[in-house]
């Protein structure tokens, strides 16, 4: 997965014939370069999206022994630390993932992927030490 943070692209994890633990920020004009950080473990298939200035969440993916992952990371580039976030209620790679404001509130959205089809998942920003709750699941027409 990839994302905008201080105007350079971060990639953190992918597939190589195996999954990534790397994280690597590129911008116009500049040489790649690989963080002194990783992820805990390998992922690849995941979703990542910013969460302030300097910092992005990784969430779920397919990795470290080979299993759909609930895990989620909060890796800071500024300071060039990784921190454990809450757990999703179902594992899930290949799936959407994206910011959403409602009534003032800012939460993350996850829906769908491999592992969790029918499945939406909610993180309050604000709260969330609340953890993930669930959505109501949805049917494709």
């Amino acid at each position: 997965g990839s994302v905008i943070i201080n105007n350079r692209l971060v990639i953190a994890g992918g597939w190589n014939g195996t999954s990534l633990a790397t994280i690597e920020v590129v911008a116009p004009n500049t040489k790649s370069e690989t963080l002194p950080i990783s992820l805990p473990v390998g992922i690849s298939s995941s979703c990542i999206l910013p969460w302030d200035t300097n910092t992005f969440v990784i969430i779920g993916g397919w990795g470290g022994s080979g299993n759909l992952r609930r895990q989620t990371h909060f890796v800071n580039v500024a300071n060039n630390t990784v921190t454990d976030g809450p757990n999703l209620l179902k594992g899930r790679s290949y799936f959407a993932c994206h910011t959403m404001h409602v009534n003032g509130e800012e939460y993350i959205i996850v829906a769908g992927g491999s592992g969790a089809t029918k499945s939406t998942e909610y993180l309050p920003m604000a709260n969330y030490g609340s953890g993930w709750q669930k959505s109501k699941n949805w049917t494709v027409v």
